[in-house]
């Protein structure tokens, strides 16, 4: 028709004009069914009306009635073979099997009656539903011991298919889904579901959130004590702390590990610790879930000959208070409190069971109290509790301090993970107060430093230093709270934590005990050259 046009009779400037499809090696999209049939083959469009039908089925499972977002949400193979792109014409193409609503919101998609006939009872039924709902959460709980219906039904597939199984058996009552009450009736009909099925062991709580679901497989299974062994004594030797008696690890940071979980198969850790050789492995459970396992004088490295090792040097102990059910220390800088007190024991002697009171990080030097009888325990271990004794530290920290005095009173949150374990500020932590008095400031080149005096009121995992970093003054060479980059720095002229606790005082009868220690030998002089 163009080219019959008047307007080529004459001269035009588009007379050379060839014209082109615009992508010329991608083929044109046919909307038109017939068209469709006409360029696809026999075979292709048998294949389309068999997705149509499995797409219609689909349909059937979330109750007849489905918008297409839910249709993808639901139903990943759907979007995988079609496309959230391509979805809808597909279904305008198949008017056979679907029916198309637009509503204010988005297309709704709802199947023909007869669809119902050719999917041979697939949708009329929620046995298939069912099926499906109970190998789903086999697999969720298979090999993971008990896992509560709360953190079941959270899951977003299963609540999609519970929900379709609702809907389709009419056994839920409640017309708005993913409601606390739909949430109640729901769940009351999968649990019974589930205690009619062989695999499951119901294990019952006061209320159904807290009632759990447990594998049948994993009341039969027995971990591998051998492999567990080995993987254990590897864990200890690596990440496990010195103690008197050799590597000690406390069982949260065992569970931590993913081999382990993998070897337990689901099983309580309890069970499997009783099961230990008592020969190479000590189980010290404390109560209040801080149990710890022992493996008996671990070698620094595995596969090292305990006797082919150098003999490393006890920690270098200064008693400065010496009475009657104790002793005051100044413990020094690199050594844990652990290794501290063995040596203590080691020089004084102690009554058998005696346990620490309190403790002082790795870095950290100054003085410690070690309690060596059981009635010392009992009184000191009271006096920590009720916070009644005072214990003051010298820090340098970073930056110019501005107030001479001032009380930080935030909240400190532990994150114990596998990779970290620090305090940080946050509302859902536990109360703490630090006291913070300046003492003096240094300049060092462009930068300024401040020594400062603090005591804290509470005893929180690494209070200082968290709270002190978060006044945006961190303590000199502290690389877990002054970052890696800036303790890097400042090692090059303080090779260790700036954190000395100087002083200590507390009530024995009515005697007022206050114990100095003077600063470490290896942080005076770095003072001495600001």
């Amino acid at each position: 028709r163009l080219m019959n046009s008047s307007s080529f009779l004459s001269p035009s400037p588009f007379k050379h004009t060839i014209l082109k499809p615009t992508h010329p090696q991608r083929p044109t999209i046919c909307k038109s069914r017939s068209l469709m049939e006409k360029i696809m083959t026999p075979e292709e469009v048998e294949r389309e009306k068999d997705l149509a039908l499995e797409v219609g089925c689909a349909i059937l499972l979330d109750g007849g009635t489905v918008t297409l977002s839910l249709l993808l949400v639901r139903h990943e193979w759907v979007k995988k073979r079609l496309g959230d792109k391509k979805l809808l014409e597909f279904i305008k193409r198949h008017e056979q099997v679907f029916e198309v609503v637009k509503n204010s919101v988005e297309w709704e998609v709802t199947t023909h009656p007869g669809i119902k006939d050719t999917t041979h009872g697939t949708g009329s039924s929620g046995e298939q539903q069912a099926k499906q709902l109970l190998n789903m959460i086999e697999k969720c709980v298979s090999g993971k011991g008990d896992v509560k219906l709360a953190h079941l039904t959270s899951r977003s597939n299963i609540a999609n298919l519970l929900h379709s199984y609702t809907r389709v058996t009419g056994c839920c009552r409640e017309d708005v889904p993913f409601t606390p009450s739909w949430w109640e009736a729901a769940t009351g009909h999968l649990l019974t579901l589930i205690e009619k099925d062989s695999r499951f062991t119901i294990v019952p709580d006061v209320s159904l959130r807290a009632t759990a679901v447990r594998a049948h497989s994993d009341d039969l299974y027995t971990p591998p004590i051998p492999p567990l062994e080995s993987r254990l004594n590897y864990l200890l030797v690596q990440k496990g702390t010195r103690s008197p008696l050799g590597r000690t690890l406390p069982v949260s940071k065992i569970c931590g590990d993913a081999k382990i979980r993998d070897l337990l198969g689901g099983c309580k850790v309890s069970t499997i610790l009783g099961l230990l050789d008592k020969a190479a492995f000590v189980v010290d459970d404390k109560g209040s879930g801080n149990c710890c396992v022992t493996l008996k004088h671990a070698d620094p490295k595995p596969g090292t000959s305990k006797d082919s090792m150098p003999t490393p040097p006890p920690p270098p102990v200064t008693i400065l208070d010496h009475r009657e059910g104790y002793v005051v220390v100044a413990k020094p800088s690199g050594w844990s409190t652990e290794c501290v007190v063995a040596e203590v024991y080691k020089i004084c002697g102690c009554e058998e069971g005696v346990d620490t009171v309190s403790r002082l990080d790795k870095g950290t030097s100054g003085v410690l109290v070690v309690p060596l009888t059981k009635e010392a325990e009992g009184w000191l271990g009271d006096a920590f509790r009720e916070r009644s004794v005072t214990k003051t530290y010298h820090a340098l920290v970073c930056g110019t301090v501005e107030e001479p005095e001032q009380t930080i009173s935030e909240k400190l949150k532990l994150l114990d993970t596998p990779t970290e374990f620090r305090s940080v500020v946050h509302h859902t932590g536990k109360p703490a107060e630090t006291h913070v008095r300046l003492v003096a400031t240094y300049q060092k080149g462009n930068g300024t430093y401040s020594l400062v005096a603090a005591t804290p009121k509470t005893g929180r995992t690494h209070q200082i230093r968290a709270h002190l970093a978060h006044i945006g003054h961190p303590i000199v060479s502290d690389t877990k709270y002054a970052g890696p980059k800036r303790a890097k720095r400042h090692q090059k002229w303080c090779k260790r934590l700036f954190l000395h606790a100087s002083e200590l005082s507390f009530q024995h009868g009515d005697e007022t005990i206050t114990v100095g220690c003077p600063l470490s030998d290896n942080i005076k002089s770095v003072l001495d050259h600001l």
